[in-house]
């Protein structure tokens, strides 16, 4: 299946919505163009970039893979039918199924796996389970999410405030019968975007920290072992340093290297919730 993704990939038959500056996914309505029109005109481009099974397989015959092209239609329905829906099926005018490679599906997909890892890191597994069934609705009352979350009310109640303290999280109040005032339920609700730019602000603000804290690692542990530039050691060759030199040396580097990787994984990380 990856390679059947990756040849989709080289075949360009992939669907990249367009952003727009409110932040929807649909193309710009062109002057005297009704949604009928844009509709059609999305639907042509699809069908110009869409594949078909021969396509695929003449592609994937080019990296050496022997797979047959009953082979390649199963794995592509598969793809289809998963939850997340990878591939999609365009119905072409000749009566032949041409492919499209989710793009938007799978990136979305990977932003709500990876904020899930990050609110049981950061808080635990019941409150990212609570996320991941908000996540699935519009709305859902305080007593049917818990029940659906499998946690106790009080403490579903006590996971869901923390994480509105935080803006992962919205609820909105609202009257039961409009003659009992006093009989109101609570409405709770995740707005995707608005918790992908909390998630990204706390990687920034930790990769903030961790440049910081390598400077300083730099200009204490390591004065007088690198440059100021944080390059390489000073000097041509360290063949004249001493024992205990050389031992703090490889101290350092270890501790620096350990840094950079953090800051490496926290740049990918700020890559996976920044918008396209």
């Amino acid at each position: 299946m990856r390679r059947i993704g990756e040849a989709l990939f080289g075949l360009r038959a992939v669907r990249w919505p367009r952003q727009r500056g409110d932040g929807s996914l649909e193309p710009d309505v062109e002057a005297g163009e009704t949604e009928a029109d844009v509709a059609d005109r999305r639907r042509a481009a699809e069908d110009r970039r869409g594949v078909g099974v021969g396509e695929i397989h003449a592609e994937l015959r080019k990296t050496g893979a022997a797979v047959d092209k009953a082979t390649i239609a199963r794995y592509l329905e598969a793809l289809q039918y998963d939850q997340v829906a990878f591939v999609s099926k365009l119905a072409g005018g000749r009566g032949d199924d041409r492919f499209l490679f989710e793009a938007a599906r799978c990136l979305d997909h990977v932003r709500r796996e990876t904020l899930h890892a990050l609110l049981v890191d950061r808080y635990d597994a019941e409150s990212a389970r609570l996320h991941r069934v908000l996540m699935r609705h519009d709305a859902l009352e305080q007593g049917d999410l818990a029940e659906r979350a499998l946690l106790p009310p009080k403490d579903a109640r006590e996971r869901l405030y923390r994480m509105f303290d935080a803006g992962l999280v919205t609820f909105a109040e609202v009257a039961k019968a409009p003659d009992k005032p006093g009989a109101n339920v609570f409405l709770w609700a995740v707005r995707a975007r608005d918790a992908y730019a909390v998630a990204l602000a706390d990687a920034r603000a930790a990769m903030a920290a961790l440049y910081a804290r390598r400077a300083f690692e730099y200009q204490d542990k390591g004065k007088g072992l690198v440059d100021e530039d944080f390059d390489d050691p000073e000097g041509a060759s360290t063949a004249q340093w001493s024992a205990g030199d050389k031992k703090r040396l490889a101290a350092f580097a270890k501790h620096a290297d350990r840094i950079d990787r953090a800051l490496l994984q926290l740049d990918a990380g700020c890559a996976i919730f920044e918008e396209p």
